[in-house]
């Protein structure tokens, strides 16, 4: 069974007061009603890009606050002396735990030389876990920018995960912007957003065989098939444990994300 060394419990901390079953109950219909200018759903699709640029942060952990979100980035010293810059983009479950989760990834970030980088949705959880894609999909595309403006970061080492909600949110805006990320990870995702895909980036999933809030069969008998017959690779890790980052999961995607 793993110790407390080989997951990150996304019950550790609780920021926010949402629970996902709390937040979803607040109702679709509901939140539509409310949407302001920015929250139109505009489609999954990502336009930044990364860029030739010069490394413009130190060593250590900044928390920008861009717009209407923030983001948490931890650069290694490993990381500094790479150009381009490879880079792992974590996406939050509901409970919004992202300073625990990077705390998380920064040992394997420092054995690997890669760059972690944790955006907070705008509200709650991901936009499509409610509404449909549309604010958060805006809200990424600038803390991309930000980070891309400072960052020389890797095209071609670019990964997107996430965990929980996320995790389905990863395996969707990911599909639909496969020409951005070069892998995705999926730690306990819920299911598959309905995206046009872009692009066939390999996939990695994770998920505890005793899951209580997203069960194990979500993933082995519904994601991982649906992935593997749309003609993705996908590699499925299965262990022992409920609902929580696996870390050695974390270093598989790390150790080749970094690779040299």
């Amino acid at each position: 069974m793993p110790g407390p060394t080989q997951t990150m419990n996304a019950k550790l901390r609780r920021p926010m007061p949402w629970t996902r079953r709390e937040f979803l109950a607040a109702g679709a219909g509901t939140l539509l009603g409310c949407l302001g200018p920015d929250d139109t759903i505009t489609g999954p699709r990502l336009g930044v890009r990364p860029k030739s640029t010069t490394m413009a942060l130190a060593a250590g952990t900044v928390r920008p606050e861009i717009g209407d979100t923030a983001m948490v980035v931890y650069t290694p010293t490993t990381a500094l002396a790479r150009s381009p810059v490879p880079v792992m983009v974590f996406l939050h479950g509901a409970l919004r735990t992202v300073e625990t989760f990077v705390d998380g990834h920064k040992p394997l970030a420092d054995q690997h030389g890669v760059m972690v980088a944790a955006p907070y949705a705008v509200q709650g959880t991901w936009d499509a876990m409610v509404t449909g894609f549309g604010r958060d999909v805006k809200a990424l595309d600038r803390c991309f920018e930000w980070l891309f403006d400072r960052v020389p970061v890797s095209s071609e080492r670019l990964t997107l995960s996430g965990f929980s909600d996320g995790a389905t949110y990863t395996l969707g805006l990911g599909r639909a912007n496969g020409d951005l990320f070069s892998r995705l990870v999926a730690y306990s995702p819920g299911g598959l957003l309905d995206v046009a895909p872009v692009g066939k980036p390999p996939i990695l999933v994770s998920h505890g065989r005793e899951d209580a809030v997203l069960p194990y069969a979500v993933s082995s008998d519904v994601v991982v098939p649906a992935l593997r017959g749309a003609g993705y690779q996908v590699d499925l890790i299965s262990f022992t444990g409920g609902h929580a980052v696996y870390l050695p999961a974390v270093e598989q995607a790390m150790a080749a994300l970094g690779a040299a």
